[in-house]
């Protein structure tokens, strides 16, 4: 079975720099490190396809986040009992 970022209308380049710029501290510092320009991204930005994978993948970083510090927050409370 096809995942589903390999159905997405998007370029192997556009694939690639969604995790380098999520994973950035900044959108600079991701584009940057993705080798791409500033302005490219935002043009990307107003692809809906795009824009959907973007936020999902940021989504998902956010949801594993959160499910991190449940999980340190239950261990420290264990340790200060």
């Amino acid at each position: 079975m096809e995942s589903n970022q390999n159905k997405l209308n998007l370029t192997k380049k556009q694939k690639a720099v969604i995790p380098v710029i999520i994973s950035s501290r900044t959108i600079t510092e991701g584009v940057e490190k993705a080798g791409i320009a500033k302005p490219t991204f935002y043009a990307w930005l107003k692809n809906p396809e795009f824009k959907a994978e973007y936020e999902r993948q940021q989504d998902d970083v956010l949801v594993t986040g959160l499910s991190e510090l449940k999980t340190a927050f239950g261990e420290a409370a264990c340790e200060l009992r």
